[in-house]
């Protein structure tokens, strides 16, 4: 699987204060995605559906979100690409 750069951005983005900025988590993706390029929205969007369409299992997952960079922990990875693909269904 490519690693967008758009993937890396986000993950800079999931800074250690980003849950204090934002009512929830899934609110913040937003605000990410609307400040993106129409073609990083895109990319960013393609990105996530593949992960949450793709037969990763937890361990791959984990190492994906690692290479994000983002200084967030997260428990439970599979549900949360569930959440942000969901998230992103609600803006063009």
């Amino acid at each position: 699987m490519n690693i967008p750069e758009v993937w890396i951005s986000f993950g800079m983005f999931l800074h250690q204060d980003f849950i204090s900025m934002y009512p929830d988590f899934f609110s913040g993706v937003i605000e990410f995605a609307q400040g993106l390029s129409p073609a990083d929205r895109y990319e960013f969007k393609a990105f996530i559906s593949e992960i949450v369409s793709g037969d990763l299992n937890k361990k791959e997952l984990y190492e994906l979100w690692e290479k994000s960079g983002s200084q967030l922990r997260v428990d439970n990875l599979p549900e949360m690409f569930v959440g942000i693909d969901n998230a992103l269904k609600k803006i063009n």
